[in-house]
């Protein structure tokens, strides 16, 4: 690993979303091709930031893989993750404002895709219904929330989900990744403030630790 460059929560949330991504994919995805696709993500979170060449390293991400490997071989079976369907609400609960929301995507899912749409998907289309107007989308960013929310469950960590908070509150028209920039925090600082919210958050660190190991 660079000197002077921790591997902090959010970057092992980004690893462990990035492998959770290519693994879906391919499941022998390797740590070399994992953290090639860590770099690729890194300079689209942190706009313009420097970081040493190869960081974070092989060894790293092989580290978060090998921890997510072995949490998820102890961890109880997590019925959040299993599929959707109405007889879910007898045990997880979904307001009746939020429930037509949830059978559009339930249906969208249902025919375009193969892969099954989870509880914890459905929760998070709930959550986020009001702010997503396009079926479409709504499903793809309660997907991203369900992604974060299931690693750092995993990875027993604090959910954090400032970066997706961003990308979802100025750019609802689209799925792009969201960026840490001055035009980006300009845009939500605006957004937060005609809503009435505490800007104190602005003044935290939005970008990696930058300290000894």
């Amino acid at each position: 690993m660079a000197k002077g460059y921790k591997i902090t929560n959010d970057i092992e949330v980004l690893i462990a979303e990035t492998y959770n991504s290519l693994h879906k994919a391919d499941p022998k995805v390797t740590a070399k091709e994992v953290r090639a696709e860590v770099e690729t993500r890194l300079k689209q979170r942190y706009e313009g930031k420097e970081f040493p060449p190869d960081w974070p390293g092989v060894s790293a991400v092989g580290k978060v893989i090998t921890k997510i490997h072995k949490e998820e071989g102890q961890a109880a079976y997590d019925p959040l993750d299993t599929p959707w369907s109405l007889g879910c609400l007898a045990k997880h609960e979904i307001s009746a404002e939020a429930l037509p929301a949830v059978m559009r995507v339930y249906e969208e899912r249902l025919r375009t895709k193969e892969q099954y749409f989870t509880i914890r998907e459905a929760m998070w289309v709930a959550r986020l219904y009001r702010l997503v107007d396009d079926t479409t989308l709504l499903d793809q960013w309660a997907s991203v929330y369900a992604v974060r929310n299931q690693v750092t469950s995993v990875l027993e960590l604090p959910i954090e989900t400032r970066d997706l908070d961003t990308g979802l509150m100025s750019h609802t028209d689209q799925i792009s990744p969201p960026f840490w920039n001055e035009e980006m925090l300009e845009l939500v600082t605006e957004k937060m403030d005609e809503h009435g919210y505490d800007r104190a958050w602005k003044e935290d660190e939005t970008a990696p630790d930058q300290e000894g190991q």
